[in-house]
Order: structure tokens, then sequence, then C-alpha cells
């Protein structure tokens, strides 16, 4: 057979050929495709064991919520700002969550992301009194509505992926943050703002608005009499009867801000507008 096949017909040994050839991509196939299969079989099955975390972290808003938190907003001299957050939290569910996403956003004035230059700098977090390494995550930038309106910049939108270490059998924990927000105060003495987001319900909140400096003094800039705006999203839709009843809320004394409520709307941007006064004006 060997012998004779030296004098098969060309057309014969072509389709010879191309039958060999499709056998072996045949078989070639079938490897690789068990190959696709072993690996899905393992992706899938490492999935399913991280199945309820990942559930967990996509839907952390309802599975945690804040039974206290504090917003302490200081003016520095040189137009950067530091905030002291602090999060008293409560998961409200048996199984285990590791970390939470808590979202921040800064006003600043460059034009597009730059990862060199930041704008938010974390220079200290505790969970539970110990203290941890973590990163701000910077994910777009929110450009104004109209370009024309001088007083509107830039907003960088980012999150902080904080470790909250609650464990089975475990449901509260404290997290205290201090952060740098930079050149987000650089107008004071003209007008400025902060932004307070509520992103988890919140049982309590506290809001206080201050200057490093005791010679300076926050006063507060009325927006049509309201000490307080409450936007219902992102595109600045206000909500009047929620401004009337934190309006209530709101106080200014000895040169200092400060907003107490319960139960802020989820979802909400609350907005307080001020002026920096130095004490020999």
């Amino acid at each position: 057979m060997i012998a004779n096949s030296q004098h098969l017909p060309p057309d014969i040994m072509a389709k010879l050929c191309l039958y060999l050839i499709f056998v072996f991509s045949f078989l070639l196939i079938l490897f690789y495709g068990y190959i696709i299969v072993l690996q899905l079989k393992k992706y899938m099955n490492e999935r399913k064991q991280k199945d309820g975390e990942l559930e967990l972290f996509k839907a952390i808003p309802s599975f945690i919520h804040f039974r206290r938190r504090i917003d302490h907003f200081i003016v520095l001299k040189n137009g950067d700002g530091r905030l002291n957050w602090t999060f008293d939290i409560e998961k409200n569910t048996e199984n285990p969550i590791s970390y939470m996403n808590i979202p921040i956003l800064c006003e600043h004035l460059r034009g597009e992301m730059n990862p060199s230059v930041k704008s938010i700098i974390i220079e200290k977090l505790m969970v539970n009194n110990d203290v941890y390494d973590v990163t701000y995550l910077p994910q777009f930038i929110r450009y104004p509505f109209n370009e024309n309106i001088s007083s509107c910049r830039p907003t960088e939108i980012g999150c902080i992926r904080t470790p909250v270490n609650l464990p089975k059998g475990k449901s509260k924990a404290s997290i205290k943050f201090t952060l740098l927000l930079k050149n987000v105060f650089s107008e004071a003495e003209i007008k400025e703002f902060v932004v307070v987001d509520i992103p988890y319900i919140t049982e309590k909140l506290t809001v206080v608005v201050t200057h490093e400096s005791d010679s300076c003094k926050i006063i507060p800039v009325y927006n049509n009499g309201h000490l307080i705006d409450a936007y219902s999203d992102h595109n600045l839709n206000i909500d009047m009867d929620e401004v009337a009843e934190q309006n209530k809320n709101i106080k200014s004394s000895n040169g200092t801000i400060v907003w107490k409520t319960g139960l802020p709307k989820l979802g909400y941007s609350y907005q307080i507008n001020f002026q920096v006064k130095s004490g020999g004006e």
C-alpha cells in the first residue's frame, strides 16, 4: 500500500491531504474545546463560591447603614480643605462583609483626569482604632452643564474601598478618615460650598464647617433665603420641601456652621454655601 500510494492520481492525493487536514483540525478543536470546558468549570466553581460575597458587594447600601456620621470640613488658609470623616456603621445581614465603597467628590481646577496630580489625599484611616493604608480611586470627572457659568468647576468623582472587617457574628464598626482636599476652597473669600452626598441610609448626620484660624470666620451665604439646598439627583433638581425641612436644622454662630439632622434622604446631595471673613473685616 505504501509503495502503491506513490502512484496515486494527483486528485486522490489532494483529497487525502484535505481529509488528513480536516481530521487533524477536528482533533485540535476537540482538544482546545476540552481545555476551555475545564477552564469554564473551574471559573464557575470559583464564581459560585464567591457569589454571595459579590452580591453583597453590589448591594452593600442595602446591607450596611450609618448609625452616626460626622463630616467636619476645615477650611485651610492656602485654599485646601481638610475633612475629618467619622462613620459608625452597622450591617443588616449575618453574612460577612470585608469592604465597603465610600464615594467622595471634590471640585477642582483641572480640566481632565491626571493621576500624577491628586485632588484627594487620604492622610489617615482608622477602623476600630486600627490604622489602615488605603487608596482613593478616581473614577471620572463631571463637567458643569453650563460651561458659561464661571462659578462652576469640574468635579472629580471617586471612591475609597474601605475595610470594615465585619465577620459573621460582628455587626458594628467605627471608621475615621482624615482627608486633604486640594484647592477645594480656593475662592472661599468670595464664595464656596460643601456638598454632602447620602449614599447610605444614615440615622444621624452632623456637618460642621470651620476655619483653621481662630481669626477667620465661616459666614453663611444664603441662596434665595436658604442656608442649605437639597438636590434629588446630580442634574441639580432641587427638592423645595426637603430644603424647607433641613433649613430648620442648620445653624450659624461664632464663625461656624453646624447642620444636624436625622435620616437625610438616600441618594440626595446637600449643599451649604459659605464665605470666609477675617477677624479684621
